[in-house]
């Protein structure tokens, strides 16, 4: 290639450090709805919604080498024309690839408003190009079925 071309081309490693150091830098505010709700406590320190939560927290904690993770940290996306701001669980930063993939933990589904607002939710996913199982993880917590942790690790393995 020509100098010129050359120029224009930014190495992928450079956009992962660039993304990293912008991440590791980022301060944001968290979900403040029902702020009574977060009072189980992660191997780091934070507090999220439940017992569920913190199995995905911690072991998206242990691959810290590979995997970076921030609870409810806001996401900007468009809705009916206007932009809105949603809370995924977890979002997931990828150190090697730079790639973001968010994870829902959907653990009230025995109440109907609860489904309502995950599957809203999901099609706000869908309708803004984020695909299920590529950019955003689901899990769900049904009453009496606790979630499988072999599942958990297979997929925060397979995303990495």
């Amino acid at each position: 290639m020509t100098e010129d071309r050359q120029s224009l081309i930014i190495p992928l490693e450079e956009n992962c450090t660039h993304r990293i150091r912008a991440w590791e830098q980022e301060t944001y505010e968290p979900c403040n709805k029902y702020p009574e709700t977060l009072r189980y406590e992660t191997n780091a320190g934070e507090f999220v919604r439940s017992k569920s939560e913190v199995i995905i927290a911690n072991l998206l904690h242990m691959k810290a080498d590979q995997l970076l993770y921030k609870y409810e940290r806001p996401l900007k996306l468009r809705y009916q024309g206007r932009k809105i701001i949603v809370y995924p669980d977890f979002t997931i930063l990828n150190t090697q690839t730079g790639k973001f993939t968010y994870w829902e933990h959907a653990g009230l589904m025995s109440k109907p408003e609860y489904v309502s607002d995950f599957v809203w939710k999901n099609s706000l996913y869908y309708e803004n190009h984020l695909l299920p199982g590529t950019d955003v993880l689901f899990t769900v917590h049904c009453h009496g079925r606790s979630i499988y942790i072999w599942l958990v690790y297979r997929k925060g393995h397979r995303y990495r």
